[in-house]
């Protein structure tokens, strides 16, 4: 998320409230507009199945649920060292070895990924039929592109086409749907998975106009970043654990005998859970895009000043007074989002209390969405504390906070599992590990900041080398030379073409 904050400080700059607003927005839509998105697109899709036919709903929530929490995970995987490398390839201005690492990443999830995933969908063949379970595929496997595309926004700076892609896919998807279930009356789960695949489509062919206009194509071996794998293993343990904690209480609850219900297959789910889940998720979404405007507009303007006071041989008053002042904007606005994020909390729980109610939930139900709520606040405060570890390169903290909170929650609930009155609390003590670990963390980093920078790097570079990135670097030292001798035989082609012209015209 690193390159949103030059367009942000920009925004920002401007005074009054539609600045404002617009910067907001544009932070909103970025951070957390796939899961809005999905969010909108379900609440939406429901409605129209209710009026028609619900026969077959439990399956077709079944296939979407399984597909986004499947995407999510597998995103996860390469989503911070693809950015990391786009990051880098365009602080060094290399811009022709973004797109390759793109299409790179694609190759390297969806193929081995995509064959477990239609192994999985095969179980539900005696119920699901196979135009359905290729629709679900593809509804999965688009969604992990777009997902990857979301860490090259950062090359982009028309935010207002972004949106404009955003509402497309919002709106085909439930245009298609409607179309389909209303007018044409076909299965509910075949319309709205086409409707989705369609939806999402729409989302991943304008992203990738965009990308398109902004990069080069590119040249070398599309798998040139997987020295970055080796090189920053800590970046994708870390983004895995960390997407894993949110996810792994529910996954725990829909295979539990007590709390899961079987739907066909492999596929599982836990009603009560699930929908408190869903409502509860979204709590965390304003410290997400909080998080992102104070930490690239403010805390960032003191993080550049200090850096820039390191890497200019300044005096060493200069790298106190400068290092202070860094670290004191960074405990006001993590102080900031602490108390935005309990104001939020505390008026979503009183607001949703209502229309809950009205919906049918029961007073165990509400219960369950409180403290899901409670922990999905702490969870979002404790990714910024992680995330922001990244910020002082500090990967093995990064990575160490979110394996003990992925460890904590799942051990939490599993073993919480024979109380019912507790449901939920197991993951709020996983979030409030991971909070304090990365906390701690942070404010030993800080503390000693100086050390940090200057001591704690190898004075000799290290350099990883292993099967992968060997690899790597002889597939993409292969690319470069075919490209060059391609380059180079249709120059000749074009000079033997101009020469034998030149021959022929008359003297």
């Amino acid at each position: 998320m690193a390159g949103i904050g030059f367009e942000l400080k920009r925004i920002f700059q401007g005074k009054g409230i539609a600045s404002t607003a617009w910067g907001y927005s544009c932070a909103a839509m970025i951070v957390s507009g796939p899961t809005f998105l999905a969010v909108i697109m379900l609440l939406v899709l429901q409605r129209i199945a209710m009026s028609s036919s619900m026969e077959g709903w439990d399956i077709l929530l079944g296939l979407i649920t399984y597909a986004m929490f499947a995407a999510l995970i597998v995103s996860s995987v390469l989503s911070q060292v693809l950015s990391r490398w786009s990051a880098d390839a365009l602080y060094s201005k290399k811009y022709n070895r973004i797109l390759p690492s793109l299409f790179g990443g694609y190759t390297v999830l969806i193929v081995p990924f995509g064959i477990l995933y239609w192994l999985l969908l095969r179980t539900t063949a005696s119920v699901v039929s196979t135009p359905d379970r290729i629709l679900a595929w593809l509804f999965f496997s688009i969604m992990v592109m777009v997902y990857l595309e979301l860490g090259y926004l950062t090359a982009l700076k028309n935010y207002m086409r972004v949106l404009m892609w955003f509402v497309a896919g919002v709106v085909g998807t439930i245009a298609i749907a409607f179309f389909y279930i209303v007018v044409l009356q076909l299965s509910v789960t075949t319309s709205i998975l086409t409707g989705l695949v369609a939806g999402y489509g729409i989302i991943f062919c304008g992203y990738t106009i965009q990308l398109y206009r902004e990069l080069p194509i590119g040249n070398g071996s599309k798998f040139r970043f997987l020295e970055y794998v080796v090189k920053y293993y800590e970046l994708i343990l870390s983004s895995l654990f960390s997407i894993l904690m949110v996810y792994s209480h529910i996954l725990i609850m829909w295979y539990s005998p007590r709390y899961g219900e079987h739907i066909v297959g492999l596929l599982y789910r836990s009603p009560m859970y699930d929908t408190s889940a869903f409502y509860a998720f979204l709590v965390g979404l304003p410290t997400n895009i909080l998080f992102v405007v104070s930490m690239e507009t403010k805390f960032y303007e003191k993080f550049k000043v200090f850096f820039d006071t390191v890497s200019s041989n300044g005096t060493l008053k200069d790298l106190d007074i400068t290092g202070k002042e860094m670290i004191n904007q960074l405990w006001l606005e993590v102080l900031h989002l602490e108390l935005i994020q309990l104001i939020f909390l505390m008026a979503y729980m009183a607001l949703m209390r209502f229309y809950l109610a009205t919906i049918g939930f029961t007073r165990t139900l509400l219960i369950v969405f409180f403290l899901l709520c409670i922990g999905y606040a702490i969870q979002s405060l404790g990714q910024c504390l992680v995330l922001l570890l990244l910020y002082f390169d500090d990967r093995k903290g990064a990575m160490v906070s979110s394996l003990i909170g992925f460890v904590a929650t799942t051990a939490a609930t599993y073993a919480l599992l024979p109380y019912e009155n507790l449901m939920g609390i197991g993951f709020i003590i996983g979030a409030l590990i991971m909070f304090t670990v990365s906390f701690i963390r942070l404010k030993k980093i800080l503390s000693n900041i100086d050390n940090q920078i200057f001591a704690s790097q190898p004075i000799f570079a290290i350099n990883r080398r292993n099967l992968i990135s060997s690899l790597a670097i002889a597939l993409d030292k292969g690319a470069i030379d075919r490209e060059d001798r391609r380059a180079q035989r249709q120059e000749a082609k074009s000079k033997g073409k101009t020469k034998k012209e030149n021959e022929r015209r008359p003297s």
